[in-house]
């Protein structure tokens, strides 16, 4: 009778590198967790990721949360969500159960903070707030997410709330009646998200933006739409306030409008 040590029993002799065997065994189509926004990512595929990143990282095969991330086609941090609610379910398992070991305790001292809640709202506000007026671009918004409030959210979610804020934001500009202002001196601008210009038309001393327009182009034809919309939203045109832009004035003329820009004139009388 052969004998064998225990040493060659734990040995894998046919699985040098068992996580791609057990990854080429997860069914292809499966059941998914309620609500998940991936559904391609089966309740196997989220069980065997949750497995490899609760492994103690010194025990872990060095490139193995990338490779993860690879064979998904994920991110890293969506990684290390999936194991962390994995861990969190296992914990939340009756006493009757076997529980997965706590995590070691953070040796640096808690602060006596008040602690913020981070609610899908806040999250959202977040969001909003790193754009406008943080100007932080839709791609840096997610690290800023994960450093600040230790949550991660794709780039398509961060893309679409910023969409949406923005059909809702225009939808609320389109209801207010500027006719209250009376005749106003508007100052405006141009300001460019990537290559579009997106143009701007503000009264300088209550701030209210009264116009804001997505386009694709900037010429007199251009603004003189956009002058002729706000006009249209009853405002009444005293003067603008501009710099010397070549378009600007032409677009007056197209516009049909009397005003004649003068930055200098409305500069020196608001002083």
């Amino acid at each position: 009778m052969t004998v064998y040590s225990v040493p060659t029993l734990y040995e894998p002799a046919t699985w040098p590198d068992p996580i791609e065997p057990i990854w080429q065994m997860l069914p292809a189509r499966g059941e998914s967790p309620v609500g998940a926004k991936r559904t391609d990512l089966t309740l196997a595929d989220r069980l065997f990721m949750a497995a490899v990143v609760n492994v103690p990282a010194e025990r872990r095969p060095w490139g193995s949360i990338t490779w993860l991330a690879d064979v998904f086609n994920t991110s890293r941090p969506t990684v290390y969500a999936i194991g962390k609610r994995g861990r969190a379910g296992m914990q939340a398992l009756p006493a009757r159960y076997p529980c997965l070991p706590d995590l070691p305790a953070q040796t640096s001292p808690v602060a006596e903070y008040p602690v913020v809640q981070v609610t899908p709202n806040r999250i959202r506000r977040s969001m909003l707030t790193l754009l406008f007026p943080g100007k932080v671009s839709g791609r840096d918004i997610q690290e800023c997410l994960e450093a600040a409030l230790d949550v991660s959210r794709s780039n398509a979610t961060v893309s679409d709330l910023l969409h949406e804020a923005g059909r809702r934001a225009g939808k609320i500009l389109d209801n207010v009646d500027l006719s209250p202002l009376g005749p106003v001196v508007l100052a405006r601008d141009e300001l460019f998200t990537g290559r579009n210009p997106n143009l701007l038309l503000v009264e300088p001393h209550s701030l209210v933006i009264a116009g804001l327009y997505a386009t694709q182009d900037r010429d007199a034809e251009t603004w003189a739409c956009a002058l002729l919309l706000t006009q249209d939203r009853g405002v009444q045109f005293a003067g603008l306030a501009e710099d010397g832009c070549i378009p600007y004035a032409a677009s007056c003329r197209e516009a049909g409008l009397d005003t004649a820009p003068s930055a200098t004139r409305y500069l020196a009388s608001a002083a």
